[in-house]
């Protein structure tokens, strides 16, 4: 009994969006909150005015349409006012809710004007004439789904016009630019022009521009800066002289970190307390951290050296030490060692023989585990 009567409510629910399919392409309002600066407007069979409807008002009659009509020429005239101030002023969203209400006028509920009050009205296509019905289904109560494009309602010249096609077009395009429309292509599309001016790319020059999102918005899109870098090409030879020294060092520890993950799925994970602390790799065994330490490769007048900077609490971990080529940009050697000892140093060979000889050297990524072990069984971690 169950399974008929879900049947016959899919059954049900077709046909009652068929005739609401019919009705939309007709030009019909279907129901919905009333945009601001327009009125509902009451229709006999035959298609007759019969009343304005009230905010909360329904109608009365089955048989009865509604449509929309502009509401007073003062309240039209603040629709005007949002588009002009939005799409030839440039003001923010929230310099437009600011604005009107500083100047008392209030939104069709008597509340105040938000952002996303005037986001609304500057996306409604109602305010061109235009009614579309239909861009998302939802059956017995299940959730929303985009319908394609090709299966909406859509009737032009449904109601009467308030707002000027080119001056609502202009407000698309504006809207088209916001960050959040915009695809991950085409906001590396907008770094491009940035790269080729300046020849390499960092967080200050990212901000200053005026052409392309802050830097914390490719942050939060892409998971991180190092992901922006590597997709623009930065691992490249061409791009990798031009990063700087910084770039290249977090690049090439995040290489690391992901050859190591690769090489043991299910046995080493990545762990981040929070944006603030940099990546840690956990041995799911046993829980260790272990701490990914780049050391840096220096020359001065005494010869080759490797500087330490770490953080203080990763002195204390189990730690894998990445020795890279004299241009930082690939690593030559690895050394795990039970205990890092220190956050700061500067390594010479001959000096500091005994704390690298502390160290178990890896001839190869895939040896991490069978070391770490090794390691485990002598230290006790």
């Amino acid at each position: 009994k169950r399974t008929m009567a879900g049947e016959y409510s899919r059954e049900l629910s077709v046909k009652v969006r068929a005739g609401q399919f019919r009705l939309a392409s007709l030009g019909y309002k279907m129901g919905g909150h009333t945009p601001f600066g327009l009125r509902r407007q009451l229709l006999d069979l035959s298609g007759a005015r019969k009343q304005l409807l009230s905010y909360g008002e329904r109608k009365g009659i089955a048989n009865d349409r509604v449509t929309l009509v502009p509401a007073a020429p003062e309240e039209v005239a603040v629709v005007e006012r949002i588009f002009c101030e939005f799409a030839d002023e440039m003001k923010t969203l929230q310099a437009i809710a600011s604005g009107l209400n500083r100047d008392g006028i209030l939104f069709t509920t008597g509340h105040c004007w938000t952002e996303c009050t005037v986001s609304n009205v500057l996306r409604n296509p109602k305010y061109l004439g235009l009614q579309i019905w239909g861009r998302t289904s939802e059956y017995l109560s299940g959730n929303p789904t985009k319908v394609p494009k090709e299966r909406w309602a859509i009737c032009h010249n449904a109601f009467q016009p308030i707002v000027a096609p080119d001056l609502f077009e202009r407000a698309q395009a504006r809207i088209a630019n916001f960050t959040h429309n915009l695809s991950n292509e085409q906001m590396l599309d907008r770094l491009k022009p940035l790269l080729a001016k300046h020849g390499k790319l960092s967080n200050k020059i990212i901000d200053k521009s005026r052409t392309c999102p802050g830097a914390s918005t490719y942050y939060a899109r892409f998971g991180g800066l190092l992901n922006v870098y590597q997709r623009l090409g930065y691992s490249t030879p061409e791009l990798s002289s031009r990063a700087t020294m910084r770039q290249r060092r977090l690049l090439v520890r995040r290489d690391l970190i992901e050859c190591l993950l690769e090489a043991f799925p299910g046995k080493i994970e990545q762990v981040r307390k929070s944006r603030r602390f940099r990546a840690l790799l956990r041995y799911r065994k046993t829980g260790l951290l272990i701490a990914v330490v780049l050391a840096q490769h220096g020359k001065d007048r005494i010869g080759d050296y490797w500087r330490i900077n770490a953080p203080k609490v990763e002195g204390k971990r189990t730690a894998i030490v990445a020795f890279p080529n004299e241009e930082n940009t690939k690593i030559q050697s690895l050394r795990l060692f039970g205990q890092l000892r220190f956050a700061k140093s500067v390594i010479r060979n001959g000096r500091d023989d005994e704390w690298l000889s502390s160290g178990r050297l890896l001839t190869d990524v895939k040896q991490f585990v069978e070391v770490l072990e090794q390691v485990r069984a002598e230290t006790g971690l």
